[in-house]
């Protein structure tokens, strides 16, 4: 505090005008020359700058007073906005101030404090302000309120005149208003929400609207207020010539990109979703939209130019991953964005998996179809070979009854169709829709019986039926639609949003198919944040399909089997358990006899709670199973803990579950990388 108070003394000292008498010639003495000035000034002086260069070099070591501020009397939620309002909370915990500016800054804390309150609609607060010493250089301010009865809103007079009126932005505003009649005065929420209405106007394309009349008048007597805020609208601009600067598509295609025609009424969402439709055709990496008003028309019109560049016609995609399902596997990806200029796409991709030493070849080709953006046909072609087997597995036992048959199953699908990205008002992101024919042709062949296998050969010779059950062919002609829908937001631990697929396959042995089936399924996934720590994910899966089952009784030495198999193509049944589905269990290794089955059901609610920046720890609790007879559902049931590391690349998720349906078995790892949303 001494280096403080000399620190004021000495600049109180230099504000003093610094001046020497003329001499009788006229001229003034120089200051820079010690010799003109008196010998006393000259000591003075220098006392004052060694005075002065002291406190410089002490200041460091030498601190002032703190203080505290206590303020009682007010609710949890205004108490740190009115705070933030006085000027000596602001202090708190610096010790930095004099005793002087402590008194001076309490005597105008009630004025603050009480100016803080009006914007809250207090406006007769009474403030008893206590400023004691509590220690040395220490000192505490209490200021205890009594607020006084609340400033209510008697009438909220707000209108919208003009073309404005029948907008259904400023109608759902208008609805939206915070300050009815009868509510208490909140003068921050005023603000905001006349804020909001002046931001969105020109968004709406109401480029002439002013408020013709916005009062906020108080009767401090009766603790009234009226608010009165008028709009006048003025016309809504509208949408004028949209030239497209670029030659990479035909002219013809460019309409379809337009989410809106020339004379409809102007909106920024509106160019928002132009620049989105442009950007998800990947055909330009680089996409500028330029405005130009003419505000000479009546109403306004808005012309475009968008300019676009394109981007490199070519995409490769390179990956490998690791997963406790699937073992090793690496993906690799050519993508043409264009072909031609009737904006026409082709992809090719290929794939390897460790587990069931699985190899995977896709090729699709779309092309734009229709005057619509996002609609496209497409035709798509996959191949697919992997080992597999036939097995005789009952339920909660691991060993199988009977040893299983190993073989090789090869597949060839053609799908053709159309992709269309459908727009609905009330949902926030479009639902990607496909409708197709799927040409399905799948082979399964068990490796032969070897001589000295004398157990499997007395297995075929003793259940005849089973022979067409291991060597299978069969083909499917079918119809179907897809729908998926994804809103997710955020990243790292704040993901959250939901996801939602759905598809439905129709054939009949009428039309080219060796059976008859029809299939529906649905999946869904939501995030939510519970807190700032903590997060719920649910998940479910349900699948049905009415579609023929063989029934075996299996018999050899004594031990039975029941056999259920659907005659579903492997590519369309049913399998639970693993990673993503059941914890606690292998991948696919829940269904009926392992071999798949006609319907499906899984359940899995997740808690999760965040440890530092990157990492949260989980706990889990899963259900399902996939089966054949609802009567036979047998819903396993797995437990668990997980660890989570958020990454550029995606959440890596590690798992420790226990299946409780399965007494003595071990606990199970799994290791997956990305969101559980995608």
């Amino acid at each position: 505090m001494l280096g403080l108070r000399l620190g004021r003394y000495f600049e109180e000292r230099q504000a003093i005008s610094v001046f020497a008498r003329p001499d009788s010639s006229g001229h003034r003495p120089s200051l820079r020359n010690g010799s003109n000035i008196e010998p006393g000034n000259r000591r003075r002086a220098g006392l004052r700058y060694a005075a002065a260069l002291l406190v410089v070099l002490w200041s460091p070591w030498l601190v002032g007073d703190e203080v505290e501020v206590r303020i009682t009397g007010l609710d949890a939620g205004i108490e740190p906005h009115v705070r933030a309002v006085i000027s000596i909370a602001r202090y708190q915990g610096v010790d930095s101030l004099s005793a002087f500016r402590i008194r001076k800054l309490a005597r105008q804390a009630a004025e603050e404090l009480s100016a803080g309150l009006r914007s809250f609609g207090y406006f007769n607060a009474d403030t008893v302000t206590d400023l004691r010493q509590t220690g040395d250089q220490k000192w505490q301010l209490e200021l205890n309120v009594n607020v006084g009865p609340p400033m209510t809103v008697s009438e909220a007079d707000i209108r919208i005149t003009g073309p404005g009126q029948h907008d259904p932005v400023l109608q759902q505003w208008l609805r939206d208003w915070p300050l009815p009649s009868g509510v208490r005065l909140d003068q921050r929420r005023y603000t905001e929400a006349k804020q909001a209405l002046l931001n969105l106007l020109p968004e709406r394309g109401f480029f002439d609207a002013h408020l013709s009349r916005h009062r906020l008048l108080v009767d401090t007597t009766d603790n009234r207020a009226r608010i009165e805020l008028h709009l006048q609208s003025g016309p809504q601009a509208v949408f004028g010539e949209v030239r497209f600067h670029q030659q990479v598509i035909a002219e013809a295609l460019l309409p379809r990109y337009l989410p809106f025609q020339p004379g409809d009424g102007y909106r920024v969402a509106a160019i928002d979703d132009l620049r989105e439709n442009l950007s998800l055709s990947g055909y330009w990496a680089r996409i500028d939209i330029e405005e130009t008003r003419d505000s000479d028309s009546h109403p306004t019109t808005v012309d475009l130019n968008v300019r676009l560049e394109p981007r490199k016609p070519n995409l490769y995609q390179t990956s490998i991953g690791l997963g406790s399902d699937t073992g090793v596997r690496a993906q690799f990806g050519w993508k043409r964005y264009l072909l031609s200029p009737r904006g026409d796409s082709l992809n090719f991709g290929f794939g390897i998996q460790q587990q069931d030493k699985e190899f995977e070849f896709l090729t699709e080709y779309q092309r734009p179809w229709g005057v619509e953006s996002g609609r496209f046909l497409f035709a798509q072609a996959l191949l697919r070979r992997q080992t597999d087997s036939f097995n005789f597995n009952r339920a909660l036992e691991r060993e199988p009854v009977f040893p299983g048959f190993d073989g090789a199953r090869l597949l060839g699908e053609f799908r053709a169709g159309t992709i269309h990205r459908r727009e609905l008002p009330w949902l926030p992101q479009p639902i990607s829709e496909h409708l197709f024919v799927s040409v399905l042709s799948e082979d399964f062949s068990t490796d032969p019986v070897l001589e000295d296998d004398t157990v499997r050969q007395r297995l075929l010779a003793a259940n005849r039926g089973l022979a067409s059950a291991l060597d299978d062919d069969i083909q499917s002609v079918a119809v179907g639609a897809s729908w998926d829908w994804i809103h997710v937001q955020g990243t790292g631990f704040d993901v959250r949003g939901t996801h939602i697929a759905s598809q439905l396959l129709l054939a009949s042995d009428r039309l080219a198919s060796d059976i008859s089936f029809q299939q529906i399924y649905l999946d869904g996934r939501s995030s939510w944040r519970l807190a700032d720590r903590w997060k719920l994910i649910v998940r479910s899966e349900i699948g049905y399909t009415n579609a023929p089952v063989n029934r075996f009784n299996v018999q050899l030495d004594g031990r039975k089997l029941d056999l259920s198999i659907t005659r579903l193509p492997e590519q369309y049944r049913f399998k639970a358990g693993g990673d993503r589905s059941v914890r606690g269990y292998g991948f696919e290794q829940l269904s009926d006899n392992r071999n798949g089955s006609n319907h499906l059901f899984t359940a899995s609610t997740e808690l999760e709670f965040r440890i530092g920046n990157s990492w949260s720890a989980a706990l889990f609790f899963d259900a399902g199973n996939a089966f054949n007879d609802f009567s036979d559902a047998d819903l396993k049931r797995g437990v668990g803990l997980g660890a989570r590391w958020y990454t550029a690349v995606g959440p890596i998720r590690l798992d420790l579950a226990k299946a409780l349906d399965e007494p003595g078995k071990p606990l199970r790892l799994h290791f997956t990388l990305g969101s559980p949303l995608l």
